[in-house]
């Protein structure tokens, strides 16, 4: 793969990304052969004019470099170059938690409960760290997304939490940002999934939350879709890991469900307390350290696997794009952006198998052949004899109708209008709230209750009741409500539902977002897919003085990127 320079580095591949930045394989080389690979996180041309969000990504490399563990991915350093934002991090020689999971449930091979205590012990070591435990004075770091996919296993058996860029400062009161990541939810904590403000006690209960996976075989909190698991976790009703495998001891029972306790007060008191009972535990289960216990199950899973470094590398572009181009990204590339980094995110490259060819007219016989064209003129024939006699309607049969929409163009065909076109033919309008939210594969359904569009008022204060949620964009041709009409040739085909798009939303700051009484997630929201038309949001604030309406347009195959201010 051709290494590509940029600035004092040479870009190798692109590792993947997020809905606002992108991660790269990189290496930093100088005199007499020094070399050093690093990942190289860039943030997105098109933010790079947002100076809002530019403060966001600085505040989170000063935040993230102040965390020096070793079981946490360290910051090198911060800087600028070729107009984008770049933070170098450690580039860990290993597979997330995500990872191992899947491939020890393709091996057949359980997460010993040993390897399961030293993997949860490590990430306690880096939690109290960054949860200023372990140095009088040291200002809370939250990191709000402890899950598989931020715990990484390198093949020196080293435990390393990553992406504290949705973390915030514990003390902070106006620079804080929080986020409901794709697929996370399952690991969110009860405060959490309520939208409240969280503190280090949310990281032990996710943490726990990994734990009892890793024991099990299975997520603690599942459900159709993303607003049935939160429910789950607002419940917080955990069975204890050994009514699905016997041999997990009581003691270890009793540590989960002490640190999934519902109350927080009720928890552990912090990371080290807890990572205190894991080792104890450990210590009476097996009498192998824990470096070599985890230098095995790395071994045992990908011994003989590709390259471990990272992940699979994705192929450069042709020129990397500078921020005066700051257009937004493809609906493939976006949807690229918001998968996590791993080898089932969207690097993965479909192979289009060729088309079977076809049989040689050799091989068929002049019997064969004859037999074909007997049975084709007896249907030509039965079919001719059809065609007349239906040409003409038989007396009291209605011809099913065309109803054509405002502008004429895209007509829509249905002998049996159903009950959403018959609301249009009489004058009504479908709302985009109509139609499914997308939220990794779950729907978040639309307000019973609708109110109307903005009028163009002010957005700064917030009605009485629910919510405000838009209707749909009506047609711009200026015609009344939709007529029907017989065809004039041929029925056309009912034309293919409209592709979504994507939202990218943040908020400073941080907020809840809601689509009529629908809560959508706390901001950053990234990569939601939304039917293409015009929608009214409410993003409440910590603040009540700080919320707001905001209205956003949602254009087919198309990203919506916004940052909103809600400072006074």
């Amino acid at each position: 793969m051709k290494e590509t320079p940029f600035g004092k580095y040479l870009l190798v591949g692109r590792l993947g990304g997020g809905g606002m930045a992108e991660v790269f394989h990189a290496r930093l080389t100088g005199p007499s052969g020094f070399s050093k690979d690093v990942a190289l996180k860039l943030i997105l041309p098109q933010f790079s004019d947002e100076p809002e969000f530019v403060k966001m990504f600085i505040h989170e490399a000063t935040l993230a470099a102040r965390l020096d563990h070793a079981n946490i991915v360290r910051i090198y350093e911060f800087d600028k170059i070729e107009g984008r934002y770049a933070i170098a991090m450690e580039l860990v020689d290993g597979k997330d938690l995500r990872q191992v999971f899947a491939r020890a449930q393709e091996l057949d091979r359980r997460i010993a409960i040993p390897e399961a205590l030293a993997i949860a012990y490590h990430v306690c070591q880096g939690l109290a760290f960054a949860h200023g435990e372990l140095a009088e004075g040291a200002v809370p770091v939250v990191h709000r997304d402890i899950s598989p996919h931020n715990i990484i296993l390198s093949k020196a058996g080293e435990v390393k939490i990553t992406d504290f860029g949705i973390a915030k400062l514990a003390s902070a009161s106006g620079f804080t940002r929080t986020g409901v990541i794709k697929g996370k939810v399952s690991y969110m904590s009860p405060e959490q999934a309520r939208g409240e403000p969280v503190d280090t006690l949310s990281d032990l209960f996710s943490l726990a939350c990994v734990l009892w996976e890793m024991l099990t075989g299975q997520r603690l909190f599942v459900g159709d879709s993303d607003l049935a698991v939160l429910e789950r976790v607002k419940q917080a009703q955990v069975p204890p890991p050994s009514a699905f495998r016997r041999e997990v001891p009581p003691e270890l029972d009793q540590i989960l469900l002490k640190a999934l306790q519902h109350d927080p007060a009720q928890r552990f008191p912090g990371a080290t307390t807890l990572g205190t009972e894991l080792d104890k535990l450990l210590s009476r289960c097996s009498d192998v350290n824990r470096v070599t216990l985890l230098v095995k199950l790395f071994r045992d899973l990908f011994s003989g696997t590709e390259r471990h470094e990272g992940t699979p590398l994705l192929q450069l572009p042709e020129e990397l794009p500078k921020t005066n181009a700051p257009a937004a990204p493809s609906l493939l590339l976006a949807q690229t952006l918001i998968e996590p980094v791993g080898p089932d995110a969207a690097t993965r490259i479909e192979e289009v198998s060729p088309a079977p060819r076809r049989s040689n007219l050799s091989r068929w016989t002049p019997r064969f052949l004859a037999v074909v064209a007997l049975v084709s003129s007896v249907a030509l024939g039965v079919w001719w004899s059809w065609r007349s006699s239906s040409t003409t309607p038989s007396v009291g049969e209605e011809e099913p109708r065309v109803a054509a929409l405002d502008g004429g163009g895209n007509g829509v065909v249905d002998a049996q209008p159903s009950p959403r076109l018959t609301g249009a033919l009489q004058g009504g309008t479908s709302s985009p709230s109509d139609e499914p939210f997308h939220t990794d594969g779950g729907e978040l359904r639309a307000a019973e209750e609708q109110a109307p569009a903005l009028d163009g008022g002010d957005l700064g204060a917030r009605d009485a009741g629910p919510p405000v949620i838009a209707q749909p964009v009506k047609p711009r041709d200026g015609g009344s409500s939709p007529a029907e009409r017989a065809p004039d040739g041929p029925v056309a085909k009912k034309p293919p539902t409209s592709s979504p798009g994507l939202l990218n939303l943040n908020a400073i700051p941080w907020a809840r977002v809601y689509h009529g009484k629908r809560f959508l997630g706390e901001t950053p929201i990234e990569g939601l897919s939304l039917p293409p038309g015009d929608y009214v949001l409410w993003l409440e604030a910590a603040d009540p003085r700080m919320s707001r309406k905001i209205q956003i347009r949602i254009q087919s195959h198309k990203t919506t990127q916004k940052v909103v201010d809600l400072r006074p």
